[in-house]
């Protein structure tokens, strides 16, 4: 099979052309930061608190930062719940897949942090609540 440069070429000038008038009506300008430049919280501020809890999403707010980075899994009954990996073992005193437990079952699991504090795994809306008019927000699924 002969790949034909004119035709290649063309189909990259193509995209080239259409790619910033595109991103131009999708892409709204970024909110603006307190700092120099923009500072993500991955996972929240998570060196003290558990990751992805709401603990660390105040001390994210508390420390300034600009977003928050936040990991959504699906629990079993189909609620979005704040969690990195799919399972929950090493991170919670339980052991197995989050889509296998339903919400109420992933709530009484115990996030430690490493100050002793004990938290819960947070569910979507109440990171909504936490973060609205404080922090902008990044999701990953």
């Amino acid at each position: 099979m002969s790949i034909n440069i004119k035709q290649v070429s063309l189909g990259i000038l193509f995209i080239s052309l259409c790619t910033p008038a595109f991103s131009q009506q999708v892409m709204k300008p970024l909110p603006k930061s307190k700092n120099a430049f923009i500072v993500i919280a991955h996972r929240g501020s998570h060196l003290i608190k558990p990751e992805n809890t709401i603990a660390s999403i105040t001390e994210a707010i508390d420390l300034g930062a600009d977003y928050v980075e936040l990991d959504l899994r699906t629990t079993k009954d189909g609620h979005l719940v704040l969690l990195h990996n799919d399972r929950v073992d090493g991170l919670s005193n339980g052991k197995g897949l989050i889509k296998d437990l339903d919400f109420e079952a992933a709530r009484q699991l115990i996030l430690k942090g490493k100050d002793g504090s004990l938290h819960q795994i947070a569910s979507f809306e109440e990171a909504l609540r936490a973060c609205k008019g404080k922090i902008n927000i990044y999701f990953e699924f």
